[in-house]
Parts: structure tokens; C-alpha cells; sequence
């Protein structure tokens, strides 16, 4: 990146001028190597060049940004919401939401106070929910103080388990919104109902559900391995991956 007179251009490696100096500002990515993308700033609004100069998305944004993770994408805002641009120039999620929050499980959405989700920036869950958490495969959802429960295919989230699922990002609402208390782990799930918890196992291909045990523990909590901890009339114990109790 070189200035001439207070404006900046990009010369290559051998030294050839090859974006001329134009731009109030260029914010290289942290790997230009890889890079199919450069923010640049004309007359105070934000837009992306290639390598060669050619204008990818029009310089019209009030802000942009790329999160170091996933350096495809390009937070992008304009009068006040925020959307996302890929490194070719398109516009991913459109500029209508109060703030976007990318992780490796899913990307969350929020207008107003309320939140949705994506996977795969099609698919995209109703925006009505106080809470969004996912693990793995399953996502849980607050409406107020009541849980709900859905499943998807999520590729990404399964590659520390070694289960090959595809990735189609498709979001399956299992259980509404009616639960005092949820928690997760991989693909058991341990739900409280009226001062009961129950223990199901839910599949992560097609997102049946078998249940376990229904409505019998005062407390549970499950782990990855597929064992819960359990409580009834103050007494604790471990149930297994078949909801028998082994202690």
C-alpha cells in the first residue's frame, strides 16, 4: 500500500503502480497471499476492490469489516444495520439486522431485542427468541423463561466428533418453546417439565428422538459421554446412555 498527496493505491511486489493512489483509505486483510478482497474508502463510504483494482461490491457503505475467523465474509453497515458481503462482492445476509454474531456453529441475528439463526445464510429461524445455544447438531431457543429445542445439519459442528454429516444448514424445530430448563451435550438432551427432568437421545442424521426417561428426576445434568447426573428425593446417582440407572 503506498500514499501519493494524502491519497493511498496498491503497488506489487516488483513495484509496478497497479491500483492507482485514489482512496482516503485501504484496509488490507491480515493475509494478503489468500486475499481475493481489499476494503477501501472513497469520499467517507466503504466498499471492495480485487488485487487488480476492479470494484467488487460498490463503494457506498458507512462501515466495513472482516472478522479474522472466517475472512470470507465482511461485516457491512449502512444507516445504522448490518449485513454481510462474501470476498466476491455479494451480499450474503442483507443490511436489515441490529447485529450479526458469527461462530463456528451458527451465525446469530438480532433485530430489536429479539434474535434468529442461520447455518448456511439461507435457511434463517424465526427472529423471537431471548436466547440462542448450540451444540453440535442441536440448537436450543428461550422465548421468554420456556425453552425449546432444534435440530439441524451442521457439518462444521460435528468434525470434533468424527461424525460426517453434510452440511445443508436445514433448521427442525423438535420441541416448542414449553421448557423450564434444557441442557445439552452432543446428542443427549436432559429437558425440565413442571419440576421434572427427562433424558432423550436424539439423532443427529435425521433428528428422531428416543427418549430415555420421562419426567422422573428432580435434577439432571448430561455429559458428553452419555451418562447424566441425576437427583431424586435428594439422592444422587448416574444414569447411562440408556437412561438406566448404574449408581
Amino acid at each position: 500500500v503506498v500514499r501519493v498527496g494524502g491519497l493511498w493505491g496498491i503497488i506489487n511486489r516488483d513495484g509496478d503502480m497497479v491500483v492507482e493512489p485514489q482512496y482516503e483509505k485501504i484496509v488490507l486483510p491480515s493475509n494478503m497471499d489468500n486475499a481475493n478482497s481489499v476494503i477501501v474508502v472513497k469520499n467517507n463510504k466503504w466498499g471492495l476492490i480485487d488485487a487488480k483494482g476492479n470494484i467488487l461490491c460498490d463503494i457506498k457503505y458507512d462501515k466495513m469489516c472482516q472478522d479474522y475467523r472466517f475472512s470470507e465474509y465482511f461485516y457491512t453497515q449502512l444507516d445504522g444495520k448490518t449485513g454481510l458481503i462474501s470476498d466476491a462482492g455479494e451480499v450474503i445476509l442483507p443490511i436489515m439486522y441490529d447485529e450479526i454474531d458469527m461462530d463456528f456453529e451458527l451465525t446469530k441475528l438480532r433485530i430489536g431485542d429479539k434474535w434468529g439463526y442461520t447455518l448456511n445464510f439461507t435457511d434463517i429461524s424465526e427472529i423471537k427468541y431471548d436466547e440462542i445455544k448450540a451444540d453440535a447438531g442441536l440448537v436450543s431457543v428461550r422465548v421468554g423463561d420456556k425453552w425449546g429445542l432444534h435440530h439441524t445439519s451442521r457439518h462444521a459442528s460435528y468434525l470434533k466428533y468424527s461424525c460426517d454429516i453434510e452440511n445443508d444448514g436445514k433448521i427442525n424445530e423438535l420441541f416448542e418453546c414449553k421448557y423450564d430448563d434444557i441442557n445439552t451435550r452432543f446428542r443427549y438432551v436432559a429437558l425440565k417439565l413442571n419440576n421434572k427432568w427427562s433424558y432423550i437421545n436424539v439423532s443427529l442424521e435425521d433428528g428422531s428422538v428416543h427418549v430415555l426417561c420421562d419426567h422422573k428426576y428432580d435434577y439432571m445434568f448430561c455429559t458428553f459421554s452419555g451418562f447424566a447426573i441425576v437427583m431424586l428425593d435428594n439422592k444422587w446417582g448416574h444414569i447411562n446412555s440408556e437412561g438406566k440407572e448404574i449408581c
